[in-house]
């Protein structure tokens, strides 16, 4: 479920940093990977020397001097020479500036998949003073980070004698003293069952397969959740909120289903969320920690900031936090802000006057359909130009070299509508860059018997992507990123922007779901943070997919199952990809509809039913052949 190709390692020459590379080697043999060991001359910031006039160096200079270079590689082949690196594939860098800025612009110029850093340190006089720079990185980091706190350094359960406090016997106290054995043998997953917790899961799934690790799975629900649960209950009526004894049997059977042998230990605490991660990580003798950068926002908060700053400065054992979807999360918080500004009367306008408002026009969400000059009855040709503009499309493209952009429109039949936006004034198929095909409909209801008077019963308002393109006829394919089954050119690297915008389209309309209608398999695993399939069928089929296939990459898998190599392993079958209709809801009703037990049981009985397997050398002779005859219909 996991790629880990390239760890990145800061390093700072300290007994720390040791036993932080040890740890980066380490996984490295086990996934493979290549570590890249940092090393960043402290160039101390302004504030800094100010207040410490004597750390300021005359005549500093804010590149590494050859010099500088010179002393800090042959400084760091000296570390390394105490360090089993044979055999494990390593590069060095080293950088000038405020450590923790150097750092996250070499995790931006590197794309590790993993970055291993140390808690504590002596890489620039700032951190040590502020002792947020492991926080800082965890912050701003794209991809997973692993924490680790020196061996010496006391937590604060030893440090402030607080574990009979918590329950914990006094000879466990030895247990924090302890370096954590490699590979973990014991790993814990703390959850509040919120969505953003979900995306550590994977981490921990693969990492206890990995090591053939015991999992647990803790929750946290103290005296005053509880009470906000019973109250929640009480409300009357039907209520499908289930309790945390539920939610931990039903993401039991999930893990269950998802790991290939792993032994799972749920636990419920009733301790606030830091005790019951601290008394958890010593009475069940935690080697590593794999947790979620956010959550609820509520009391039963596992793991939002402090919390888990928290627990990383003070666990006795390695810590990996997980981050969201970071780029779609960075995405959606500017765009709203963007949408909330815009004026919805300015996507209708037209520079060519060729279309009059009325007031019938400007009211949005139109429910009739009439040959129009508008795109989805409310967006004419400038004002998708307008917002292409606004949401700073067209920037990322400029930045790419494309200009003197043009925007079609066909709109002869008004429930299946088209756009195209062109490059360099031209109108044809080597300077097309996005095509789109938008339509318009009811999203039957789900439930055969809607619940309730009140509720719907005739569908819901939806806007289906049928088709999305965006490509870069510009580029060629490389070896690093190899075409995708139906991709005739690389893409434009804007699909979480162009997905959001149309996403703020169709609720700018008043629709209440978007579908989206995937035509190959990596279609759908690109947008299934997200997306749900409307069939729970769909959905469990794509999660055992993804479950089998975790040890290949995306392009391998969604070949495989296009050349027909992809086979139902109960049956010996041929696997087809049959797409679907991947759901993003905004209705009330739709999203309960996701949120049920009944949608969540059928979707895992589907995974647990599902087993697939790929003929690979069934791959490679028809991936010549595919390749033979794609050249010859190029000549």
């Amino acid at each position: 479920m996991i790629n880990v190709n390239t760890i990145l390692t800061p390093i700072d020459f300290s007994a720390s940093s040791k036993h932080t590379c040890l740890y980066a080697i380490k996984l490295a043999g086990v996934f493979h990977a290549e570590v890249v060991f940092l090393h960043v001359i402290p160039v101390f910031s302004l504030s800094a020397k100010l207040f410490f006039p004597d750390i300021s160096r005359p005549n500093e200079e804010s590149e590494v001097t050859s010099e500088e270079r010179k002393k800090a590689l042959d400084q760091m082949d000296l570390f390394l020479q105490s360090l089993p690196v044979d055999g494990v594939k390593h590069a060095r860098r080293v950088e000038k500036g405020v450590p923790f800025v150097k750092i996250i612009q070499a995790i931006e110029t590197v794309h590790p998949d993993l970055v291993i850093q140390g808690t504590h340190g002596t890489t620039g006089l700032e951190s040590v003073i502020m002792g947020g720079t492991a926080w800082r990185i965890i912050r701003k980091t794209k991809c997973p980070v692993i924490s680790i706190k020196p061996v010496e350094y006391k937590s604060f359960i030893n440090r402030f004698e607080a574990v009979n406090l918590w329950g914990v016997e006094d000879n466990m106290t030895e247990m924090i003293k302890s370096p954590r054995p490699f590979p973990p043998q014991k790993i814990l997953y703390p959850t509040d069952f919120s969505e953003a917790s979900q995306l550590a899961l994977v981490y921990a799934i693969a990492l206890a397969n990995a090591f053939k690790a015991e999992l647990v799975i803790l929750h946290a629900v103290h005296e005053r959740e509880s009470m906000l649960n019973s109250n929640r209950h009480s409300g009357g009526g039907v209520n499908e909120t289930a309790g945390p004894d539920e939610l931990m049997s039903d993401l039991h059977r999930q893990v269950t289903v998802l790991s290939k042998n792993a032994q799972i230990i749920p636990l419920i605490s009733k301790l606030p969320p830091i005790p019951a991660i601290f008394r958890t990580t010593i009475k069940e003798n935690i080697d590593l920690i794999v947790m979620g950068t956010q959550g609820r926002t509520g009391i039963g908060d596992l793991v939002v900031g402090s919390t888990a700053d928290r627990i990383i400065n003070d666990s006795p054992c390695p810590v990996m936090t997980v981050r969201p979807n970071w780029k779609l999360e960075e995405v959606e918080k500017r765009f709203k802000r963007i949408y909330r500004r815009l004026d919805p009367t300015d996507f209708r306008r037209s520079s060519s006057n060729s279309y009059d408002l009325t007031e019938q026009d400007l009211s949005f969400g139109l429910t009739t359909f009439k040959k129009s000059d508008l795109l989805l009855n409310n967006y004419s040709v400038d004002g998708l130009k307008l917002v292409f503009e606004e949401y700073g499309i067209f920037d990322i493209l400029r930045r790419e070299g494309f200009d003197n952009f043009r925007l079609i429109f066909n709109l002869d039949d008004p429930y299946r509508q088209l756009v195209k936006v062109f490059f360099g004034g031209m109108e044809d198929p080597e300077h097309l860059l996005i095509e789109m095909i938008l339509t318009e409909g009811l999203l039957k209801h789900p439930c055969s018997n809607p619940p309730g008077p009140g509720d719907k019963t005739t569908g819901f308002n939806m806007l289906m992507l049928e088709w999305v393109c965006l490509q870069n006829p510009e580029y060629n394919f490389t070896p690093q990123r190899p075409p995708l089954p139906g991709q005739d050119y690389p893409g434009l690297g804007i699909g979480h922007e162009i997905y959001m915008v149309l996403i703020l389209m169709a609720k700018r309309i008043g629709k209440e779901a978007v579908v989206n209608c995937p035509q190959f398999y990596h279609n759908a695993w690109m947008y299934r943070e997200r997306f749900k399939f409307l069939n729970p069928a769909d959905e469990g089929q794509l999660l055992a997919l993804i479950r089998d296939t975790s040890d290949y990459t995306l392009a391998d898998v969604s070949w495989a199952i296009y050349l027909g190599c992809c086979t139902e392993a109960n049956t010996g079958n041929i696997f087809t990809w049959r797409g679907g209709h991947q759901i993003l809801p905004f209705a009330e009703e739709l999203k309960t509809y996701f949120a049920s037990r009944r949608y969540k049981n059928l979707v895992w009985d589907a995974v647990e039913k599902s087993n697939y397997h790929i003929d690979w050398r069934l791959f490679q002779e028809k991936a010549v052949s595919q390749l033979k005859a794609q050249k010859e219909f190029l000549t």
